[in-house]
């Protein structure tokens, strides 16, 4: 099928990164190691997209009109997200301004570490190594001498650093009192954090790395009953793993959207940018090919065993792996179609990437070589400076204390100038914690009725009601539906110990078992689980954090199962209801089951079809439409909620 240009524009459209080394091979991915081959790499692609803009050298098509490019036309697409690092190394170090959308490297920033060392210092500070871990840290900064003269005390320390320890030892007291975003307020005040790290290099993206610390120490408290201990050693654990908590750092787009943007090949699907280049095409990723390969369409798994000589392997495995390979292969080229079909304008391609491409279709070391000199006119060279040594993060620039042209006062503006910034960065934000959709569930002339908040209400009382009409009786109802997988009777009866168990805890006796058991059988045996039973798939207990109209719904959906390639969605009730009463209960509910279902639609992508709020004490299921009109019920509860 012969292809038709959907634009002209003069010169190539696409661009070979190449690496002006002179006397050097050329970089071949296979024989470099992996980190100092995306090093190489990042520099490269750095230089060149600084190049691109810099010198104004291409041009991007906005409004039906050409315009010089800039940074915010550019996307960075990575096969997989271990890269990052090395790519932002290399932007930073050749000015190239940049954002990460869902990276990973949130607890590995030195900021992070520092305000971690501190609070475990507050949490415990009899520990003498967490102690001079805070101490040495740089929102104190004492030196090693001076803490070993604490510890040792042949000489007396600095009265400095015995006021810190007092400090620390303060905040200890306080701690209790206060809750762990409280405490990191009073940390970063009594350390002067915010103001240390705007000074420093990249600051701030360091200050909101700090400002992303509270929120993360807000969320973690949640309904107040996690405290700051607890919120130390989640810290500390989440620090130990690094970029292996998976956390990306906060979002700041200082430079209003002209920002080289560094994103995976998945977050890009179903979007555009006028310059797209393509990195780290090497990165490690793809399928398993360990020591088991899952053969799904038989059902089996093929196994290899030890190591040589003693190697056992399954009949099958030789072929699985081969087969493996071959998915691999598919889906690497599968997926960087999706990457270059991103491109609007311009795709920029380094040629590490290119080569690695290229032997995958079979072509020589050779053959490759002549492609590349064929595309001469399309080959961009880039000469990337050496790296320097790095510059020290905590290193405040001499030009902040030095007058300009002899101006004393433009010191003072400078100082105006950073207050300003630091003004504007700590500007607290709104928070509105999240919704219950239980919170939505009200009739016109009725108070709220009987919820279970203790599975989606954040705001739920600690003490429970204990009366077999109350919340108590719910949850140990719910306890008992979230395990009763198959819903069948067997299951039901087989489930009879853990409620007794679950009931104690919830101060409940055996009778209220007995009529929770019953319940529930009767809508194995007739209701809506007879149904469930018949469906190929459920799903119990959903959780879910739903965003709708600016406000957040959390919580969890009872139970979900498949009818005919839509999904059927049912929120059970334990309501004091007589059967000619559930209809005009479940009007009642009709804003929290909208909610529900909005956010399972919003989540799966698939239809709900028949929302069911199933009234187990009379035995009635009813179904409610889902429709335009309940959604728009919703969106009018939520507005109104408080």
């Amino acid at each position: 099928v012969e292809l038709i240009a959907h634009r002209e524009a003069a010169g190539p459209a696409v661009f070979l990164i190449k690496e002006n080394r002179e006397g050097d091979e050329p970089a071949k991915g296979g024989g470099v190691k992996e980190e100092i081959r995306r090093k190489a790499e990042a520099a490269c692609l750095a230089a060149a997209i600084r190049e691109l803009v810099c010198e104004r050298k291409i041009e991007v098509e906005e409004n039906g009109a050409r315009r010089p490019v800039h940074y915010g036309d550019v996307a960075v697409l990575f096969r997989v997200r271990t890269g990052y690092a090395q790519f932002e190394d290399a932007f930073r170090a050749a000015d190239v301004p940049f954002v990460t959308d869902g990276g990973r490297g949130f607890y590995d920033k030195f900021e992070v570490g520092a305000v971690i060392s501190v609070l475990a210092a507050v949490a415990r500070p009899g520990d003498p190594l967490a102690l001079a871990a805070a101490l040495r840290s740089p929102l104190y900064g004492f030196s090693d001498v001076d803490i070993a003269r604490y510890f040792l005390k042949p000489e007396e320390p600095p009265e400095e650093l015995r006021e810190a320890v007092r400090e620390i030892c303060l905040l200890h007291e306080v701690k209790r009192d206060s809750s762990a975003r409280a405490l990191l307020e009073k940390i970063y005040r009594r350390t002067g954090a915010f103001e240390l790290f705007l000074a420093s290099s990249g600051g701030e993206q360091r200050v909101a790395n700090l400002q992303k610390l509270l929120e993360v120490a807000h969320e973690f408290a949640g309904d107040g009953r996690r405290g700051m201990d607890a919120f130390a050693a989640h810290l500390e654990a989440q620090y130990d793993l690094g970029r292996d908590a998976g956390e990306p750092e906060a979002f700041l787009d200082a430079h209003e959207g002209r920002a080289v943007r560094l994103m995976s090949v998945h977050q890009a699907k179903g979007l555009e940018f006028p310059v797209v280049a393509l990195a780290d095409m090497e990165g490690r990723g793809g399928r398993h090919t360990g020591s088991w390969i899952a053969d799904h369409g038989n059902g089996a798994v093929d196994l290899r065993l030890g190591s040589s000589p003693r190697l056992l392997e399954s009949e099958g495995y030789a072929s699985a792996l081969e087969r493996e390979k071959e998915f691999g292969e598919a889906e690497i080229k599968r997926l960087w179609y999706v990457a270059t079909t991103r491109a609007e304008d311009y795709l920029l391609w380094p040629e590490s990437g290119f080569r690695f491409l290229m032997k995958g279709t079979g072509l020589g070391e050779e053959a490759v070589d002549e492609v590349i000199q064929a595309a001469s006119a399309s080959v961009l060279e880039v000469s990337p400076e050496e790296p320097g040594e790095a510059e020290p993060i905590l290193r405040i620039r001499d030009e902040v204390f030095r007058p300009v042209d002899g101006d004393s006062g433009s010191i003072a503006v400078r100082r105006d100038a950073l207050e300003e910034k630091l003004k504007r960065l700590k500007k607290p934000v709104e928070v509105r914690r999240p919704l219950a959709p239980s919170r939505l569930a009200k009739g016109p002339d009725e108070e709220e009725p009987a919820a279970s908040p203790a599975l989606d209400d954040e705001d739920a009382p600690e003490r429970l009601e204990v009366h077999a009409g109350g919340m108590a009786f719910g949850s140990l109802v719910h306890a008992i539906l979230a395990r009763l997988e198959p819903p069948t009777p067997e299951r039901l009866e087989s489930l009879r110990e853990e409620g007794v168990a679950c009931a104690r805890a919830l101060d409940l006796g055996e009778d209220e078992v007995a009529l929770a058991m019953e319940l529930i059988r009767n809508s194995v045996e007739t209701g809506i689980l007879a149904r469930a039973a018949a469906a190929p798939k459920r799903w119990r207990e959903l959780p879910f954090t739903f965003e709708l109209d600016g406000r957040v719904l959390r919580g969890f959906i009872d139970l979900v199962f498949e009818e005919e390639g839509k999904l059927t969605l049912v929120d059970f009730k334990t309501d004091q209801v007589a059967a000619g009463e559930a209809n005009e209960r479940a009007s009642f509910y009709a804003s929290q089951g909208g909610a529900y279902v909005m956010a399972l639609e919003a989540a799966t992508g698939l239809e709900v079809g028949d929302l069911v709020f199933s009234f187990l004490r009379p035995g009635v299921d009813v179904s409610c439409p889902v429709d335009d009109v309940l959604r728009q019920r919703v969106r009018e509860a939520v507005a109104e909620a408080q």
